[in-house]
Parts: C-alpha cells; sequence; structure tokens
C-alpha cells in the first residue's frame, strides 16, 4: 500500500486560495478505518518462523522491491478537480506539492504513447507529443506564484 499523501485542490473555476480539501481522500481514510477494527493490533509473530526452522536458500524470504510509482491518486482525481502547485518567483516547484507534481511527471513520461523512448533527446521529440504531455498537465495542475 502507498503513502497517504495530503493533496491540495481545487475545483476548476475556483481561486486557488481558496483550496479545498479532497473528498476522494476522507473516502479513501474512512476505507481504511474499516479494515482494521478499532483497538485492534496487528500480531507481529505471525510473520515469523518457528524456532526450529533453520534458515536454507529455499526457505529465506527476499526482501520485496518498492516498484513503480503509480500516483493514483493524482491520475483519479475526480473531474473538474486540480492539484495545487506552488511555484517560486523563478517558476520552479517548491515545497510539498513540487514534490508530488515531480513525482507525477515521472509517471507520464513512463507512458508510452505520450513520451516515445525512440528519441534521445527531448528536443526531438515531435511537437505532437509534447502538446499531449503539456495538455495532461493542464488538466491535472493550477499554479500559484510565491514571490519572496
Amino acid at each position: 500500500m502507498g503513502r497517504k499523501r495530503r493533496l491540495e485542490l481545487v475545483e476548476s473555476g475556483q481561486c486557488s486560495f481558496h483550496a479545498i480539501r479532497s473528498q476522494q481522500e476522507e473516502t479513501r481514510n474512512a476505507a481504511l478505518e474499516e479494515d482494521i477494527p478499532h483497538g485492534a493490533t496487528q500480531d507481529d509473530d505471525a510473520t515469523e518462523p518457528p524456532d526450529d526452522m533453520v534458515a536454507t536458500p529455499a526457505n529465506v524470504i527476499s526482501r520485496t522491491k518498492r516498484g513503480s510509482t503509480l500516483m493514483r491518486d493524482i491520475w483519479n482525481l475526480p473531474p473538474g478537480t486540480k492539484h495545487v502547485l506552488h511555484l517560486n518567483g523563478e517558476g520552479q516547484p517548491i515545497g510539498p506539492s513540487g514534490a508530488t507534481f515531480k513525482r507525477w511527471i515521472g509517471t507520464i513520461t513512463r507512458k508510452y504513447y505520450m513520451c516515445p523512448v525512440v528519441p534521445m533527446d527531448w528536443r526531438e521529440v515531435p511537437i505532437q507529443y509534447k502538446r499531449e504531455c503539456w495538455g495532461e498537465i493542464e488538466v491535472i495542475v493550477t499554479t500559484t506564484l510565491h514571490v519572496a
């Protein structure tokens, strides 16, 4: 299960200063609370091997790898809702929203139909792919400029 990110979202047509909480996040938190009964604890002994078991290569559990970043909470935003991206005076993403935005951009680059692997340089990527990527960013993200 992925980490819970607190997203700052706005409805389309709203000023980013009037950010609202995501109902999707509240629904997800309620679903997680229903999975574990209140006051219940998880038994740590259930995952440990018996004392008489000798560790051999056949029965040693390998460490699981992290897996790829999916950013489902961003891709599955309700229609009309946007992620608020804070920018500094130079137009660079800042703060937690900037980190989330950078991870989400990484998921765009892994979609072969948006960013083909063939060109080795971004300048060589055909313009239609760049327009598709930018269109997706405009649908999901709204920006707020912070001048220091």
